[in-house]
């Protein structure tokens, strides 16, 4: 009777049954023992011929289950597989659709500058022709203006406190300045967000990046204000830009090894000027994008 030990409680009950006794799942394992060892149709050899059965039987489906879900699992996985393949592909197409969208959206805008840059600059030549007695008059009242506001302009030292320019015509204003002996431009301006194309291959995330933009502009808008080599005599002195990103100091001077970095570091150099760093929170008049008014108290 010492292989009833080594039973489970539903092999004992599977053996009651057998035997034509009346059990219920609720019994323990020592009643069920105890009814097996009682019962009149109980042979020993035979009970334990009967029990090694159920026990096979049983480990047999319980390993037969294991099997069905380990498959199960296996082509739950491999479906699973396949799926990310298809979405994986799916996505290198929608990229590739995205890069050929950027690359066309690049040649329209690029045709589309080139035609605007032709038509502005027919239009400048035949109102030029038609225009040329009103151009020397405007001429000649620019100079009188700028005569007019050296006196009220003088040359200002780059190394004292600059205070907030009061807002004039900008093209006087830099005209003036250019023929100053002393270079000292202050501008006073203010800059429009610039909505850059996802496609075009400049940083536009940080304030610095649009700092540097903001530079390029006004470079291009007033060329004669930034002196560019080729064009400044020995008398002219370097202009000074002061800005409270300090990465634009370092890139000015050194772009290291990052191709984007570089880019931008030679598109600044191309300049005359010398970049130089002051906290914007004590000196709001060198932050170009600042919240705050550069006339608050």
């Amino acid at each position: 009777m010492a292989y009833l030990g080594k039973a489970k409680k539903k092999d004992l009950f599977l053996v009651a049954i057998e035997l034509g006794e009346t059990v219920s799942e609720d019994m323990r394992v020592i009643e069920l023992k105890q009814i097996i060892i009682g019962s009149k149709h109980y042979e020993d050899e035979f009970v334990k011929n009967l029990l090694e059965s159920i026990m096979t039987e049983r480990t047999e489906n319980e390993n037969l289950e294991k099997q069905t879900l380990a498959r199960e699992i296996q082509l739950e996985k491999e479906a699973r597989e396949r799926e990310f393949q298809i979405l994986l592909q799916n996505k290198e197409i929608e990229n590739l659709q995205l890069k050929l969208e950027c690359l066309r959206a690049k040649q329209n805008t690029f045709v589309t500058l080139s035609q605007m840059q032709q038509f502005e600059e027919t239009n400048y030549l035949i109102d030029t022709e038609q225009n040329s007695e009103q151009i020397e008059l405007d001429r000649v009242e620019e100079e009188e203006v700028n005569s007019e506001n050296k006196e009220i302009w003088p040359p200002v030292n780059s190394f004292s406190p600059i205070s907030p320019v009061i807002k004039i015509q900008s093209s006087t204003f830099i005209a003036t300045q250019q023929k100053s002996e002393e270079l000292a431009p202050i501008f006073s301006e203010e800059f429009i967000k610039t909505n850059v194309n996802a496609c075009e291959p400049m940083p536009t995330a940080t304030e610095g990046n649009k700092e540097i933009i903001t530079i390029r502009s006004l470079a291009s808008k007033y060329p004669d204000a930034i002196p560019v080599p080729d064009k400044t005599s020995k008398s002219v002195i370097h202009a000074l830009l002061q800005t409270d990103h300090n990465p634009l100091v370092w890139l000015k001077n050194n772009a290291g090894n990052n191709g984007r970095l570089l880019r931008w570091a030679l598109a600044l150099q191309s300049f005359n000027f010398t970049i130089m760093h002051k906290k914007g929170k004590d000196n709001l008049n060198v932050d170009c994008l600042s919240r705050n008014s550069l006339h608050a108290d």
